[in-house]
């Protein structure tokens, strides 16, 4: 079971007609958490639970966190 929702990858049509390169944005502001760190943190415990572990303790200190 996943925590996080799969997010839309949007393509700058701007940056290619001024550049002719291809720039694609992954939109994980559409997370619950409104960040792409729910990702991180389910692989973690993911890679815990398989060894056993069943409980964690998280913090955040925002950005930094």
């Amino acid at each position: 079971m996943a925590i996080y929702h799969t997010t839309p990858l949007l393509e700058s049509h701007r940056y290619r007609q001024a550049t002719g390169r291809k720039l694609a944005y992954k939109m994980e502001c559409y997370q619950p958490s409104g960040s792409f760190k729910i990702r991180g943190m389910e692989h973690l415990v993911r890679h815990y639970v398989e060894q056993g572990k069943s409980n964690f303790v998280a913090s955040s200190g925002g950005n930094a966190g």
